[in-house]
C-alpha cells in the first residue's frame, strides 16, 4: 500500500461515502485496499479543512516553505525586538553618563574636578 498516490477526487469521494454512512471505513479499505489509518487521516484532514486538504496547493510538498516563512518572520520580529532593546540600553547609558557627569561636577568645590 505504500508509494501509491491518489488524486483529490477520489479521496473526497472516498471521505464522502464514510462521513454520509453510504459505506463504512472497514468496506471502503476493503474495496480498494487501504488502511482504515490512511481513512481516517483523510476524514481528519477533511473535518479540520474542507476540500481545500485535498487541492494540490496544500499538500505536504508546499507546508514546509511556509513553515520556513513562519520561522523567517519569526525571526525577522526578535532581531527586531533586540534592535529596539539595543538602542534603549545605548540611551540609558547616554542618561547614565550625563547625570555621572553632572555629579562629579557638583561633588567637586567649585565646579573643579
Amino acid at each position: 500500500m505504500q508509494g501509491r498516490s491518489f488524486n483529490p477526487e477520489f479521496k473526497l469521494k472516498i471521505v464522502r461515502a464514510v462521513l454520509s454512512g453510504e459505506k463504512t471505513v472497514i468496506q471502503v479499505c476493503r474495496e480498494h485496499n487501504l488502511s482504515e489509518s490512511l481513512i481516517h487521516n483523510w476524514k481528519k484532514l477533511y473535518r479540520e479543512k474542507g476540500e481545500v486538504a485535498f487541492t494540490t496547493a496544500t499538500q505536504s510538498r508546499i507546508t514546509p516553505v511556509t513553515t520556513e516563512q513562519q520561522e523567517i518572520t519569526a525571526l525577522r520580529q526578535r532581531v527586531a525586538e533586540l534592535e529596539r532593546l539595543a538602542g534603549q540600553q545605548a540611551l540609558e547609558i547616554s542618561i547614565l553618563k550625563k547625570v555621572s557627569e553632572m555629579l562629579n561636577t557638583s561633588a567637586s568645590p567649585n565646579g573643579v574636578k
